[in-house]
């Protein structure tokens, strides 16, 4: 059983790889867009060297060629300014450039320095400045009565993003953020634990290593987010360091970083914004790499290998503590994100919604499987929704619910039905209208007197239940059609809009309990329970004008009319669903089948009507 379910885990991962390949992610496009940004670099470095003393570096997406045509980023650059010399002991001056020694004290975060000026003394000796401060405000003192460097020096270029400032190309819809940075040629001390690291797997080599040494660092304007002194911080960044390890990438471990960059795109930046960002899947992987055996990141293992990935981001947000990779006691999650639950409440949604796509990989192909590994992915799948079982209040229980109807599970319908009470969906509709489109202040406010960031981030994702296309299989029938709304929409319409939404399944949560009650009443035959379910859905469309998806409410409860065959009531409703979108409406199919059935039925009265006439002769 093992075998066969690891041969079907190797085929699935090497039509993955072939796949990526295809649609751009192979070695040789990914080498061609290196040369290309390198390249660029080379030729904007001149310019720049005749003009001025900066030196240009391309990061980011496009300086490691991990871009796509379907996976667009900004471009990240870096700017060092040539006459300024970031230093880390007085022994390193060099004169006629201006030196800045890296210091620091107890105030400071890992991973975080201050620079203060050297000057050269009455006896010829270089030495730090003291009680010094400049006109413009860029050298000012701190607690230690140092003269430090505030990292506001370049705030004056633009509006401000972290260390960088971004300006928009308007033709191509991209921004462009650009840090100007000081280099430190010298590998700062509180980083030489990286150096004496042990190594089980030749990764980085040992070329590698002696590189990131030459290379040093970079730092940054930008101060630590809960520090007391932060305008007067740098940050240290090792991003040349980073961008060669990450070009070295073997074509798996690329591809591997390369899906964690999607996931974090679809599933988790919707959640808690850029508060996780491409960073933080670029330190999983190098932490991945070099802990896990050389053999093991290879085509075959693709899937293993992006799931380890996955459990080792989310055990760092569980514990809300992320290590830099090259200075262990820097929590990279303290730059963005305040508490450890956004990030993960986010990867408990990733995780539910991998166990839905492992179920629906599972409905599509259980012809083609043995029942072992129908098995495995059935265990596999249950593992992933008991991960993203809390994620929210109630919708992974109601696709769970919706899941059981597919498979044809009472036991799994019957399970999460009762484990959804009306009184929690009241509580989540109501509290959900509540909050609506408030400001941040008044969220926050909300989360102070009333809710918990927990309770408000279950609340915020279980407004509405969400089927996506990839999803059809495991998606209730009557919900499917909904996916098809697009359909005869006008072009200019289509350009126009901007909602995502509009190709998916969307109910919402409370709606969708009372629908899932009905249909399932419906297969028990139990009437005057089916009969509560529906009334529920007619009083709810009835006094609720704030629901969010209110045309797809409409049209399920017509659905339902139809069911009973009464047809003119499901004929109103999906005429009410056409008033609220006369676009994007899946009203416009099942008024062809009302339409059909309602002459059919004509048709057949005249049938029999005729016969008895005839009989009666």
């Amino acid at each position: 059983m093992t075998h066969q379910v690891s041969e079907h885990y190797r085929s699935v991962s090497e039509r993955l790889s072939n796949i990526l390949d295809d649609v751009g992610y192979s070695r040789r496009e990914r080498d061609r867009k290196v040369t290309v940004a390198t390249e660029t670099e080379v030729f904007f470095s001149m310019v720049e060297a005749l003009r001025s003393k900066l030196r240009l570096y391309i990061f980011g997406s496009r300086g490691e060629g991990s871009t796509g045509p379907e996976f667009q980023s900004d471009m990240d650059q870096l700017y060092q300014s040539t006459d300024m010399k970031v230093v880390t002991d007085l022994s390193q001056y060099q004169p006629e450039v201006y030196n800045f020694l890296m210091v620091n004290d107890t105030h400071t975060h890992p991973g975080y320095v201050k620079l203060q000026p050297i000057r050269i003394s009455p006896g010829y000796a270089p030495g730090p400045v003291y009680h010094e401060v400049n006109s413009d405000a860029f050298i000012t003192t701190d607690s230690l009565n140092r003269s430090v460097l505030s990292n506001t020096i370049h705030h004056t270029l633009g509006t401000v993003y972290g260390p960088a400032y971004r300006k928009y190309n308007c033709i191509r819809g991209l921004s462009i953020d650009t840090v100007f940075a000081f280099r430190c040629l010298q590998w700062p001390q509180e980083g030489y634990e990286w150096f004496m690291r042990r190594r089980l797997n030749g990764w980085p080599t040992p070329t590698q290593i002696v590189n990131a040494k030459e290379y040093g660092c970079f730092v940054t304007p930008v101060g630590h987010p809960h520090s007391f002194e932060g305008l007067l911080e740098w940050r240290l960044s090792f991003s040349i360091a980073e961008r060669d390890f990450t070009r070295s990438f073997e074509d798996t471990t690329m591809k591997v970083y390369i899906l964690l960059k999607m996931i974090k795109k679809t599933y988790i930046e919707p959640v808690v914004g850029d508060a996780f960002s491409s960073y933080h899947c670029k330190v999983c992987m190098f932490w991945m790499r070099e802990r896990t055996p050389h053999e093991l990141w290879r085509n075959e293992n693709l899937l293993q290998c992006l799931v380890l990935c996955i459990r080792q981001l989310y055990e760092w947000a569980t514990t809300g503590f992320c290590p830099d990779y090259f200075i262990v006691t820097n929590n990279i999650y303290d730059r963005k994100i305040n508490g450890a639950y956004p990030l993960k409440h986010a990867m408990m949604i990733l995780w539910s919604q991998l166990g839905f796509h492992v179920a629906t990989i599972c409905k599509e192909n259980e012809q083609f499987l043995f029942r072992e590994q129908v098995d495995y992915l059935v265990a596999l799948a249950s593992g992933c929704l008991s991960f993203g079982i809390n994620s929210d209040a109630t919708s992974v229980r109601l696709k769970l619910c919706g899941l059981g109807m597919e498979l044809g599970n009472h036991y799994l319908i019957e399970t999460s039905l009762e484990n959804i009470s009306d009184f929690c969906m009241n509580y989540i509709f109501s509290a959900t209208m509540t909050l609506g489109n408030c400001s941040k202040s008044r969220i926050e406010k909300l989360c102070r007197n009333r809710y918990n960031t927990e309770e408000l981030l279950q609340i915020q994702t279980s407004y509405s239940v969400v089927y996506l296309p990839s999803e059809m299989s495991i998606t209730p029938r009557p919900l499917r059609m909904e996916m098809f709304r697009s359909i005869g929409a006008p072009s200019e319409l289509r350009e126009e809009s901007s909602d995502s939404w509009f190709d998916w399944s969307v109910v919402d949560s409370l709606m969708c309990l009372y629908f899932f009650q009905y249909l399932n009443f419906s297969r028990q035959r139990k009437v005057k329970h089916k009969q509560v379910a529906l009334d529920n859905m007619i009083h709810l469309i009835s006094t609720e004008s704030d629901m969010l998806h209110r045309d797809t409410a409409l049209n399920i409860l017509g659905y339902s009319f139809a069911q009973e065959n009464q047809l003119t009531n499901a004929y109103i409703c999906f005429l009410e669903s056409l008033k609220v979108r006369p676009f994007y409406n899946a009203a416009k199919f099942y008024l062809g089948i009302i339409f059909n059935r309602i002459l059919a039925t004509a048709r057949g009265h005249r049938h029999y009507g005729n016969r008895s006439n005839i009989s009666s002769d």
